[in-house]
């Protein structure tokens, strides 16, 4: 069997019905084979479309959900070897691949990039608009006229990477990254990983500039993609996974 160009590495634990029409989202819409493998921590749910279905134990939101990812990445490479893994969380549905074809195009022209990923942005200007005081109304003003010059200092927790869905080469120094992720505390923040990021249309992990570094401080404040250049970001499961 050749090497398929990505795997779809689905993971879910009470979200068994969104997962399972996100599953034939793909088989439908996706091109060539795409193997899905579906890593479940919910006894009831059957199999469905997927090519490989990972029981897991149920476990705490945070911890559950990084558990999910890894048993799910590591059974994908196990079974099919893909030149790429893209994760999506069950309920994170995208029906047209076109994003994800170019995230993969732009990984492969993007010397050492391993990871293309969203950040986990907040946009503080709705609240300054609609806040009583006048400080954060004209902050708000101000904000509408320097998002057009590319400066977004209006968003916060811009130097984060989102796990709901992320394009990942298959490296083996991406599948260490993933396996030897601390297991978060649930309600407590998990010691966040600094890895440095190309900037641009995507995140990229690169793993020669990743080497020496370890476990970093929160999230700062930093300027949302732009043109490329090399920034800090932070890596490790998303708030909202493990459902």
């Amino acid at each position: 069997m050749s090497t398929p160009a990505a795997a779809v590495c689905i993971t879910t634990h009470n979200r068994v019905d969104c997962a399972r029409i996100n599953i034939e989202i793909i088989k439908l819409n996706y091109p060539g084979f795409w193997p899905v493998v579906h890593a479940c921590s919910n006894a009831e749910y059957t199999p469905g479309m997927e090519d490989a279905l990972v029981r897991c134990e149920p476990r705490p939101l945070s911890s559950g959900a990084l558990n999910l990812l890894q048993q799910s990445v590591r059974e994908a490479h196990a079974r099919f070897a893909p030149e790429f893994f893209v994760h999506l969380e069950g309920d994170t549905w995208i029906t047209d691949p076109a994003p994800i074809l170019k995230y993969m195009d732009l990984l492969r022209r993007t010397p050492g990039a391993v990871l293309a990923a969203s950040a986990w942005d907040t946009d503080q200007s709705e609240d300054w608009r609609t806040s009583p005081k006048l400080r954060r109304r004209l902050k708000y003003r101000l904000s509408r006229l320097t998002r057009r010059l590319g400066w977004h200092w209006h968003l916060r927790h811009r130097d984060t990477l989102a796990t709901q869905f992320f394009v990942a080469r298959n490296t083996p120094e991406f599948r260490e990254f993933l396996a030897t992720l601390p297991v978060p505390k649930d309600g407590v923040p998990a010691g966040a990983r600094h890895l440095p990021a190309l900037r641009g249309p995507l995140r990229a992990w690169s793993p020669a500039a990743h080497a020496g570094t370890g476990a970093g401080s929160s999230p700062l404040p930093g300027r949302v993609p732009s043109p490329a250049s090399v920034q800090p970001a932070l890596a490790g499961p998303g708030p909202a996974g493990g459902r």
